[in-house]
């Protein structure tokens, strides 16, 4: 397998590959501590997971993503809307560390979300990029970026505001020898 994928550089993040449960692809999705939760993130799936540890609660600004960034055209700017998704919905890709799913209200909804813990994982609400004009449809910021930044809303985490985190990306590519089933 060989293929380039946006790394996003979050501190102290782990990294996990995005196919059959987190065994096979490039290490595209970071997951990383923030505040006491951890938040992870894929940019080629525009998904984004809030992991949130018992006795936590967290409440989203609002739904968008802003992507800032350089294609070999120029200059490129785009808001992604995500929506909330019971967990499974992207497939089975997401790896062990995600097994514990979250009460799933509606799509809409921007929390509050409360933590859970189960054997040591947390709870993993799961929001994914849909296009505001046909909401079924699940939608990716542009492929061709070189490098830039994804900024997430901004957090309200057990009462206190966090603004925006901006996250740098760079293409980059990978390679592997890997199963052809998983």
């Amino acid at each position: 397998m060989s293929s380039t994928y946006e790394r996003i550089d979050a501190p102290d993040a782990r990294y996990f590959k995005n196919i059959c449960r987190g065994t096979v692809g490039p290490p595209s999705t970071v997951y990383y501590p923030f505040h006491g939760i951890y938040i992870s993130l894929n940019y080629t799936f525009t998904t984004f997971g809030l992991h949130i540890p018992e006795g936590m609660t967290v409440q989203l600004s609002d739904n968008t993503i802003k992507v800032n960034g350089m294609s070999k055209s120029g200059p490129v700017q785009t808001t992604v809307h995500f929506k909330a998704y019971p967990r499974g919905a992207a497939g089975n890709d997401d790896p062990p560390d995600f097994a514990v799913s979250a009460p799933y209200t509606t799509a809409d909804t921007l929390g509050p979300f409360e933590g859970r813990s189960v054997g040591g994982r947390y709870v993993y609400y799961l929001f994914m990029g849909a296009d505001q004009n046909r909401p079924n449809r699940l939608i990716s910021p542009p492929f061709d970026l070189t490098e830039g930044t994804i900024e997430l809303p901004a957090m309200i985490i057990n009462g206190q505001r966090y603004e925006p985190q901006i996250l740098p990306f760079k293409q980059t590519k990978y390679s592997e020898v890997s199963p052809i089933n998983c």
